[in-house]
Parts: C-alpha cells; sequence; structure tokens
C-alpha cells in the first residue's frame, strides 16, 4: 500500500531560538513604548499644574503690585497731611512767638530803662535803648540770659548820651529767639528731607 503524506513539511533553517527572541524583542519594544507614553503623559500633567501656577503667581503679583501702590498713595496722603499739620503748628508759633517775646522783655526790663527800637531778623533780636548807667544795661542782660524765650545775649555798645540835660547810657542789645530758631531749624530739616525725598524719586525712575 502506498502512503501519502499531505502535511506541510516544517519550514527549513527557522528554529524555534530565533522565533523566541523575535517574540522577547516585540514584548520589549511594547513595554517601552508604554513607558515612554506614561512619562509623557506625566511630564504633560506636571507641566499643566507649573503653568497653573505661574498663572496664579502673575495674579498674586498683580495683587500685590494694586496693594503696594495703595500703600503709596496711603504715604502720600499721609506725608501732605502731616505737612499740613507742621505748617499749622508753625504759624501758630509764629503768631504766639511775637506776643511771648514782648511780653517777656516787658517783664525783663528793669527800672530806670527805656527802650526806643526793637528790630527782628530770623531768631536774631536787636534791642536798643537808653538807661540810666551801665548797672541797669548789665541787669537787664541778665534778665533776658534767665529767661527761657532768649539765649545768645550779646552787648554791641553801650556809650554816653544826653537827653534834655540828662546824662543817660544808649545801648544795643542783640538776642537769640528760641522759638524762632526752633522754627528756622524745622524749616531747614524738612527741606533737606525734601531734597532726600526728590533725589530717590529720581533715582526710582532711572532704574
Amino acid at each position: 500500500m502506498i502512503k501519502i503524506n499531505l502535511l506541510p513539511k516544517k519550514p527549513v533553517g527557522v528554529k524555534p531560538a530565533l522565533i523566541q527572541q523575535g517574540a522577547i524583542a516585540v514584548i520589549s519594544i511594547g513595554v517601552v513604548l508604554l513607558v515612554l507614553v506614561i512619562f509623557k503623559m506625566n511630564v504633560k500633567g506636571k507641566v499643566a499644574d507649573l503653568e497653573q501656577k505661574i498663572i496664579s503667581t502673575k495674579g498674586e503679583l498683580k495683587k500685590l503690585e494694586k496693594i503696594e501702590a495703595k500703600i503709596e498713595e496711603l504715604k502720600t496722603n499721609e506725608a501732605i497731611v502731616q505737612k499740613k499739620i507742621d505748617v499749622i503748628k508753625r504759624l501758630e508759633k509764629r503768631k504766639t512767638g511775637p506776643v511771648l517775646m514782648l511780653d517777656e522783655i516787658a517783664t525783663r526790663i528793669p527800672e530806670k530803662m527805656w527802650l526806643t527800637q526793637l528790630k527782628s531778623q530770623g531768631p536774631l533780636l536787636t534791642l536798643e535803648g537808653v538807661a540810666i548807667d551801665n548797672e541797669t544795661i548789665a541787669l537787664f542782660m541778665t534778665n533776658l540770659e534767665n529767661s527761657t524765650q532768649f539765649e545768645n545775649v550779646e552787648l554791641k555798645f553801650a556809650q554816653e548820651t544826653k537827653i534834655e540835660d540828662f546824662s543817660l547810657k544808649k545801648f544795643s542789645i542783640t538776642a537769640t529767639l528760641k522759638v524762632m530758631k526752633e522754627a528756622e531749624k524745622e524749616k531747614a530739616e524738612e527741606a533737606v528731607k525734601g531734597e532726600k525725598k526728590k533725589t530717590k524719586k529720581k533715582k526710582k525712575k532711572r532704574k
């Protein structure tokens, strides 16, 4: 009896080991691709989070800029109000200063002395008049030095003069009025502060 084998013949030269290696390679590539896809999705998620944080930070910065601008506005308004208060204080000092000065001088003039002229140039005060003798002039200067209103009391001159056949002493005394001196000092300090603020603003604009 003749037997015929109809089954296909096995491929010649193909080994099972090669097939196994190919399957492993395909699986490895698939795993790598899967890892890359997961990594890419993870990176995209982090980028999205960072972009959201950037947007949020920009919003916060804008809010802070508005708050800073408001603070600067309040500081400016405070400075304006303070300047007005300082002006009022200076005006009050100047208003009451001469009144206190004249009252103080009147209480310090000894007997047998007469003032003929009073001149004021800023805080510097010049007193001119006549007295019966040098001792009376010296007493007047001592009285001024003991006052809380005056300082730097100096005798410019004292000379003999005659008025209606009476021999008297003509004199000139200078003194510094403390209230006016303090006002001048405050004014100078404010001027210096104003110049410093202008310089700072110019530097900020340059930046």
